[in-house]
């Protein structure tokens, strides 16, 4: 047994490590696995259900970690004020976690079952192909945001095949909400060209200037909340894709803004970009 202070020192990192991984996107790949189970509609086996939401958070947990140990210089170029960053977090600590949390991942995604093991590693492969390597995804704006959607809609997956479910439904929700990252998220990334610069990652802001990439972010916008209006019609229990008219009519908003108060539009846009993604799928629960 850990003494007092040992134990403690242990419970502030792991507290740290997960503020590292960003708790509003843990909170967001939550509700998206529990709308996987959710529009899959049966009855699920609660055990199950529960062993597949902690493999696959534990899978989530581990991708963002491995993120933020592997941002650590641009965040600090960048100001960020996240716990590796600051030093707050032990890197070694967090590099230990992210073992025990890929090996737990995959200890409960067997219990589950094969099928939904294999879906839990190819989370985890995903995580390794964006943060890690020559070659990371997150060097270029475009095939990092791919991953990022290939993650979401795996996430939606994992929840529809943790109650032993295999729906279209589920499906084209999963590759709508994808669509919307693969095109508004690019809006993280304003206002942090220097560090981005200078860590060898090229954003669309870099590559277009940034009032161009807010002008194709708002286009694209428009371009995917009419996708969603078209799914939501044609497709049962999809209705809450609806919500993103409204998200794209702020993004324009916002980017029309831009032009005058250029800080608080970059910060509103990423604030429409998550809240979209909140409400989507928070109003997929509400049935």
């Amino acid at each position: 047994m850990l003494p007092p202070l040992q134990l403690g020192r242990t419970l502030d990192q792991l507290l740290l490590s997960f503020v590292e991984a960003r708790p509003l996107v843990q909170l967001v790949f939550l509700l998206r696995f529990l709308v996987g189970t959710a529009i899959a509609q049966t009855e699920a086996e609660s055990v199950r259900a529960a062993q597949g939401g902690v493999a696959w958070m534990c899978a989530v947990w581990f991708v963002y970690l491995l993120n933020g140990l592997t941002d650590v210089a641009g965040d600090r170029r960048n100001g960020s004020r996240r716990p590796l960053a600051t030093n707050e977090l032990d890197p070694r600590f967090a590099a230990n976690l992210c073992v025990v949390l890929a090996a737990a991942s995959i200890a409960v995604g067997i219990l589950v079952g094969d099928g939904y093991v294999l879906l839990v590693v190819a989370m985890l492969a995903l995580g390794l192909v964006y943060s890690t390597g020559p070659g990371a995804a997150k060097l270029s704006a475009q095939p990092a945001l791919l991953v990022a959607a290939a993650g979401s809609t795996l996430t939606y997956i994992a929840g529809a095949e943790a109650v032993g479910v295999a729906d279209s439904a589920v499906l084209a929700f999963a590759l709508t909400t994808g669509a919307w990252i693969v095109v508004v998220g690019h809006c993280k990334d304003l206002g942090d060209e220097d560090g981005d610069r200078q860590s060898g990652r090229r954003t669309l802001s870099i590559v277009v200037g940034r009032a161009r990439a807010r002008r194709l972010i708002a286009v694209g916008s428009v371009v995917v909340a009419c996708l969603a209006a078209v799914v939501a019609s044609v497709v049962p229990g999809t209705q809450s894709l609806l919500l993103m008219l409204p998200g794209a009519v702020a993004v324009v908003a916002l980017t029309i803004r831009g032009a005058k108060h250029e800080r608080s539009s970059q910060k509103g846009l990423y604030r429409a970009f998550m809240l979209v993604q909140y409400a989507v799928n928070l109003g997929a629960l509400v049935k």
